[in-house]
Formats: C-alpha cells, sequence, structure tokens
C-alpha cells in the first residue's frame, strides 16, 4: 500500500494535536509532580518520545510540508534536539530504576516475588527500548543518508520483494509509537487519580507497548536486513 493523499490534512492535525499535548503534558508534570523529580523525569521522557514519533512521522510522508526535511541541515538540526531530549530522560529513568518502581509500588497490596522486574518491565522497559530505536533512526538519516533516499530505498525494497508498503509501514509505525506513548502516560495518571488499580494500570501499558515494540521490531529489522546485505540504492551523503 502506499500513503494516499486524503490523509496530508489528518496528518497535520495529528501532528499540531500531539504538540499540543506534550506541551500540556510537560505542564502537568511540572505541576503536579514537582516533588517527585524521578516521576517527573519519566513522564517527560514519555512527552518526548511520543513527540519525537509525530514528528519522524511527518518526516517519512510524502506530503508538501515535509518537504523542508530534505534540506538535511533541518533534519539534522531536528534530530539533535529529539536526540538530546530523549537520552537525557531516558537515561536519568534507567539510572534510577529503583526509585521509579519505588514511586509506583502498591502500599496496600502485600509484596511478592519478582514484583521488581514485573514493575522494570512495565514502567521502564518501554523507554529503554525507545532509545535505541531513536539513536540508530537519527544516525541513518541524519548522518549516513538523507529524506530523498529513504523514499528511494523504500521504493527499491517494494521492487525486490514485488510487492509496495515499505514505506507506509514504516511511516503509519511512527504515528502508532506516538499513539503509544501518549496512551502509556495516561493510565499512571489514571492511577493516580485513584480511578484504576496498579494492575490495571501495568496492563493498559502493557497492551500498548508490546505489539508498537513488535511492530517496530519487524518491518525496522526488513529495512535494516537490506542495509547490512548491501542491497541499497547508490544515494546517500558524501
Amino acid at each position: 500500500s502506499i500513503i494516499p493523499q486524503y490523509l496530508e490534512l489528518p496528518t497535520y492535525v495529528f501532528c499540531i494535536s500531539n504538540l499540543i499535548m506534550c506541551t500540556a503534558s510537560v505542564r502537568m508534570s511540572f505541576l503536579h509532580r514537582k516533588f517527585d523529580l524521578t516521576a517527573r523525569n519519566a513522564f517527560l521522557g514519555v512527552a518526548a518520545s511520543s513527540l519525537f514519533s509525530a514528528w519522524f512521522y511527518l518526516w517519512t510522508t510524502p506530503f508538501s510540508a515535509a518537504e523542508i526535511y530534505n534540506n538535511q541541515f533541518v533534519t539534522q538540526i531536528c534530530f539533535a534536539v529529539f536526540v538530546l531530549l530523549n537520552t537525557y530522560f531516558v537515561v536519568d529513568t534507567l539510572s534510577k530504576v529503583p526509585e521509579v518502581i519505588e514511586s509506583r509500588r502498591d502500599r496496600k497490596a502485600e509484596d511478592y516475588t519478582g514484583r521488581f522486574w514485573v514493575d522494570a518491565f512495565g514502567y521502564v522497559s518501554p523507554l529503554a527500548i525507545a532509545l535505541p530505536v531513536i539513536l540508530a533512526t537519527a544516525f541513518l538519516y541524519s548522518v549516513l543518508y538523507d529524506r530523498p533516499w529513504f523514499f528511494d530505498q523504500c521504493q527499491h525494497i517494494d521492487d525486490v520483494r514485488g510487492y509496495p508498503g515499505m514505506a507506509a509501514n514504516l511511516c503509519y509505525l511512527q504515528a502508532g509509537g506516538s499513539v503509544a506513548a501518549s496512551f502509556g502516560a495516561l493510565f499512571p495518571t489514571l492511577r493516580d487519580k485513584k480511578l484504576i488499580s496498579k494492575n490495571v494500570e501495568l496492563g493498559g501499558i502493557s497492551l500498548f507497548a508490546i505489539p508498537t515494540t513488535i511492530w517496530t521490531i519487524l518491518p525496522s529489522a526488513e529495512f535494516l536486513g537490506y542495509l547490512f546485505r548491501g542491497d541499497v540504492v547508490n544515494q546517500g551523503l558524501n
């Protein structure tokens, strides 16, 4: 499949809405979590990850507003900002895993063996998985190659395998990742307001994180497989 032109306006609405939502999330993090620095930075990391996915979704579309990213300097500046933001918040969260888990502990429930690892998987792994993807994406498209090469390579892959869809799959993946990060942050907020239990919170986070992780791995592995084999179009940065 290809990305239809009728998605252009919804794409712009989605990206603007994501920017507004992430800005509001940052504001709420500073207002309502100012005494819990660890939890605040974890939420800011989720907002940064969601914002990156929404921006990269626009970057991977063929629409006119995204043509500005054919300028490699503009792309490099945007990647640099998102890499710095995501690296800082993810590394901060990873360096404080015990504090993050303790802040989400259900003090009314009886503790059990393995609780630490269950909580680490639910609260920390979605952020930890996102960072390598962001770093690899930034290196690929701001250092080795550029946006026109991305579309040429996707077309080359479609030609080789005999059916279309690589560019569309990678594009929709970014929108899905942005939505997953946003909804992943919703469940801790609902629990903080005592509207759901911890089990529902972890289940909700996993409901979005696990399918998105699998979706990220499959097309990304296929795309990178062509690069590792040297099966690439002859266009890149000099």
